[in-house]
């Protein structure tokens, strides 16, 4: 799990922990403590709560602070044991999937959440952070975009909203990681039950190494409630005029033969991002393939080349890791990626840390 191990910036914690409900917290823990940076940020504001640091790594145990405790041990089983028991929980939990058998959380006698279990190492993180929390007890959390942007967390975010109260949302700068780039937010919940008021979207600036963190807007309760934390629900939008699919070839599909196939690439000619060209002899799958036609608008999906597009010259058919844009207003469609477009990419955040990508929906935001 080493691979996933993102440390929160000293400063960027301390400016998090200021903008923490103003309340006493007896008992704080961070059970991915690590470099110990979320909570020695917090012991500069309270420092009169006892302090507890919990990780499978014994390295993490150097970067204790003094007098507080530290247990070698996984988050998740600690979390079992010690139920309810603390004021202040901070987390940055490693991101990625875990394999069947390092899952802790598989049905829902252990949990206090039902739609956090999953494979995700973040979801099982959340999962023993709440268990951990006392009643009117703060949580903090350092999570990927995907799980506030993202519709496979929908569930998630609505049952949050059920039985917790989000304080504030804080967007985090693209290089919070340094050169990983990863988008992220920082989540901030009160365990006081469920949602009942307008929620701060707020943004985290950092400019010559000093971090502020600014307020951009509020997100209505009704938007909260319905999962939609980041972007409105878009099926209210009308889309009617444009089609946008993905294309449905796998790698395992093509080959050195048969009918053309786009594909994700790192071509750049002329300053201009071209697909692949792969090619596909299975007739099955070639029946229920998507084809782009001349004047479509192919966009790259995934990898280090996500957000570059193209307009198609050609017939062919694509894969699944190339975005298809058809419709028939050509001029507005067109005028939209042009305006959201930074030297050939789309102006919008990639998901994903080990791979990066974008999806539909991101697309959809734009126009």
């Amino acid at each position: 799990m080493g691979n996933y191990k993102f440390y929160t910036p000293p400063l960027l914690a301390e400016c998090l922990v200021k903008h923490l409900p103003k309340q006493k917290y007896n008992n704080v823990i961070d059970i991915c403590c690590g470099s110990w940076n979320l909570l020695k940020a917090a012991q500069k504001v309270y420092r009169n709560s006892n302090y507890t640091g919990v990780d499978v790594d014994i390295d993490a145990g150097n970067n204790r602070l003094k007098e507080a405790r530290f247990i070698c041990l996984d988050g998740r089983e600690f979390a079992t044991r010690e139920r309810k028991k603390y004021d202040l929980i901070l987390s940055n939990p490693p991101y990625g999937y875990l394999e069947e058998n390092d899952r802790y959380y598989r049905d829902s006698s252990k949990t206090v959440l039902k739609e956090l279990i999953s494979k995700r190492y973040e979801n099982e993180m959340m999962q023993a952070n709440l268990i951990l929390s006392k009643k009117n007890g703060v949580l903090l959390f350092i999570l990927p975009s995907t799980f506030f942007e993202g519709d496979t967390f929908l569930s998630i975010r609505k049952s949050l909203c059920r039985n917790y109260t989000i304080e504030s949302i804080v967007k985090l700068p693209l290089e919070t990681f340094g050169s990983s780039r990863i988008s992220s937010y920082a989540l901030i919940i009160r365990n006081i039950g469920k949602q009942c008021k307008r929620v701060s979207l707020k943004e985290a600036v950092n400019e010559n190494n000093k971090w502020r963190i600014n307020h951009c807007k509020y997100i209505p309760i009704s938007q909260m409630m319905k999962g939609y934390w980041i972007f409105k629900d878009l099926e209210k939008k009308n889309h009617d005029d444009i089609e946008i699919f993905r294309g449905n070839i796998s790698t395992a599909n093509m080959s050195n033969t048969g009918r053309k196939v786009f594909h994700n690439s790192s071509k750049i000619i002329n300053g201009e991002w071209r697909p692949s060209v792969r090619y596909c002899d299975d007739d099955d799958k070639l029946r229920k393939a998507k084809k782009v036609r001349p004047g479509d608008i192919i966009v790259n999906r995934v990898g280090r080349y996500a957000r570059y597009w193209y307009i198609c010259k050609e017939e062919a058919y694509v894969s699944d890791c190339l975005i298809v844009i058809k419709r028939d207003k050509k001029t507005s469609v067109y005028d939209s990626l042009m305006d959201n477009t930074i030297e050939g990419q789309l102006n919008i955040s990639k998901k994903g840390v080990a791979t990066r990508y974008i999806t539909i929906k991101d697309l959809r935001n734009i126009f």
